[in-house]
């Protein structure tokens, strides 16, 4: 969805954010001034799962619009997050045109810190990779470990990780079901793809085949309707004819 603000007078930021019908919050975006976002729950393996949150204050998906429309940099989104009416907790993702890096932020009730590559293995407990900060699906800190799907292929495509690349690894992590978002600063470009789950509801390379194959076989079988239908179209003209030649 393109949202280009209300008039010419607007001081918001016109942002494109990849949404459903009806939403007007926002989990994944990039703004004209050049501000993209992402997300993911921050569960813990406490008895809860959930962090302590609260409903009195702004709704994290309008958090994460209203960085798109206001922030022009990481350092305004990290000061907006600071000063926001914080509710539950999240994993929010900020890179910019402006410095061509990567924020991860602990989003929570109660604070917003700004995690770096050095820095996320303090609370992630996976493996360091030079100048990829990232965090796994899983409840942090997360109990996958150094041998974890995400931490190893990440390592298989650290050096070489693109929109092609992000994909097979978020197949093999078992997750961007919905949609993976890929933000290439340099070129001012957000690439996003849909994920692919097959009948059961399952993702990952199996899951991704069959729906690839499901969707065959059903482009198949739409083919074979319009074939049939086609050709009782002719046996009807073709009875037409002979009706009037009588």
């Amino acid at each position: 969805m393109v949202h280009r603000g209300s008039s010419k007078r607007s001081s918001l930021q016109p942002f494109v954010s990849v949404a459903f019908p009806a939403f007007v919050g926002a989990v994944t975006g990039i703004s004209q001034s050049g501000i993209g976002i992402s997300e993911k729950v921050w569960m813990t393996y406490n008895k809860k799962e959930l962090l302590p949150g609260s409903y009195d204050g702004l709704a994290d998906v309008f958090v994460l619009r209203d960085i798109l429309q206001t922030s022009k940099n990481r350092a305004e989104a990290a000061k907006y997050l600071e000063a926001a009416a914080r509710t539950w907790a999240i994993w929010i993702g900020i890179g910019d045109y402006e410095t061509q890096q990567f924020d991860l932020v602990g989003y929570s009730q109660a604070s917003s810190v700004v995690y770096t590559d050095v820095t996320a293995p303090t609370m992630t407990e996976q493996p360091y990779l030079e100048n990829l900060a990232y965090v796994d699906k899983h409840p942090q800190p997360s109990h996958d470990g150094a041998t974890g799907t995400l931490p190893t292929s990440l390592a298989d495509f650290y050096g070489n990780i693109t929109s092609e690349t992000s994909k097979i690894i978020a197949q093999h992590h078992q997750t961007g079901d919905v949609h993976i978002a890929t933000y290439d600063y340099s070129a001012k470009v957000m690439y996003v793809s849909v994920g692919k789950t097959n009948h059961a509801g399952d993702f990952g390379p199996v899951g991704v085949l069959e729906a690839m194959i499901g969707l065959q076989q059903t482009l198949l079988e739409v083919q074979l309707a319009r074939l049939e239908l086609h050709t009782l179209e002719e046996e009807q003209d073709t009875l037409h004819l002979q009706q009037s030649i009588r």
